[in-house]
């Protein structure tokens, strides 16, 4: 199942100089790491019909953008050049094919304060590498947050700490940058343990509803074994693995859940989420608190599934405990003070006929 596979975002430089060959390592990438998507920054005066071909045929995960003119040292930095020169020249090169990305590298050589300028002027994004260095070129007088598509923050603004790559929002961390030198001569298996051991941040980890029912949450992968109330459901029942990785979810929910699973088999479950939730993921268990309401008695059959069991404050609490779980809030204002809307059904928990715990997993 690939979305138990981590979303890896790369960026990747100097395309064409490997040609084929970059391609065919790429795709032997792919197919390990089905959610692999990669910016590729490609040398605008070496692109011909024949190198775009295999790019585009790759688009849905693979984003070109633009680097520098020719790959000569100082094109983009040379100070004769003014803003409108920058402007022009990289308009040139954005209307040469309507498959470039708005998203811009210049070679390692670096970049000027006409072309920054020039390229914000245009609405392009820059890389991952540039926005962490670009920003000491400007003054407040610049006044270059009057751009909406800038990456380029001063230092103490909270956005600096974000890039836009491929349509996701990540934090510096979760980008793994390959340059075509360095590609080659790592192998695969050290890319791998690279990018699992230092690239993935949690804003890449999953987020899990697990027993959505029809209370679907964006942003999180919501599992259910009945998939026909929404297409947006991926099938997950009770006493089956989660088909995620280990320590790959920031986030996992179950909300009057625990009452479809058998009382005896909640510690193999609650161990399979513990197994998937990071070292610094939270999980969320809210239940009806059977000491002041039971909805339905157990052997109860109802639209929603077999009611296997009830439970309480008291009791789950010790059952977390054994399965490696630590509660770590047990307010409910404070619970959903911190997920708001992921909490659902909050008027029960006013009236303790429900109650919530924010857990974490220890060792």
């Amino acid at each position: 199942m690939n979305f138990g596979q981590p979303t890896i975002i790369a960026e990747m430089d100097d395309y064409p100089v490997e040609g084929s060959r970059s391609i065919e390592k790429l795709d032997e990438y792919k197919k390990k790491f089905p959610n692999f998507k990669l910016t590729i920054f490609a040398i605008p005066s070496l692109m011909t019909k024949e190198l775009w071909t295999p790019l585009l045929d790759r688009k849905d995960w693979i984003h070109i953008g633009i680097h520098g003119f020719k790959h000569k040292k100082g094109e983009c930095r040379r100070l004769r050049i003014g803003r409108d020169e920058y402007r022009s020249k990289l308009q040139k090169v954005v209307n040469s094919n309507p498959n470039w990305g708005n998203i811009i590298k210049p070679p390692f050589y670096g970049a000027g304060k006409n072309y920054i300028l020039a390229a914000l002027d245009l609405g392009l994004d820059f890389s991952l590498r540039d926005v962490y260095k670009f920003y000491s070129k400007f003054t407040k007088e610049d006044d270059i947050s009057s751009y909406n598509s800038s990456k380029v923050f001063f230092k103490n603004d909270d956005r600096f700490n974000k890039v836009i790559l491929f349509g996701h929002t990540c934090k510096k961390q979760s980008i793994h940058r390959v340059g075509v030198k360095k590609w080659w001569r790592q192998s695969m298996e050290k890319i791998d343990n690279f990018v699992y051991t230092e690239d993935v941040s949690e804003s890449v980890f999953y987020k899990l509803n697990i027993g959505c029912g029809d209370q679907i949450v964006d942003g999180f992968e919501n599992l259910d074994p009945r998939t026909e109330l929404d297409p947006r459901i991926k099938k997950w029942e009770w006493g089956t693995p989660l088909p995620y990785l280990n320590d790959s979810v920031s986030v996992a929910g179950i909300q009057h859940v625990l009452m479809y699973c058998d009382k005896a088999l909640y510690h193999p479950n609650l161990l399979e989420i513990r197994r998937v939730l990071s070292p610094a993921g939270r999980f969320i268990v809210k239940e009806d608190n059977n000491l002041k309401h039971i909805w339905r008695k157990e052997g109860t059959k109802h639209n929603t599934g077999t009611i296997r069991s009830n439970t309480n404050r008291q009791e789950l609490e010790q059952i977390l405990n054994k399965a490696g779980f630590e509660v770590v809030e047990r307010d409910h204002h404070k619970v959903i003070e911190k997920y708001g809307s992921f909490i659902n059904r909050q008027h029960k928990l006013d009236r303790d006929i429900c109650f919530v715990f924010e857990c974490k997993k220890v060792s």
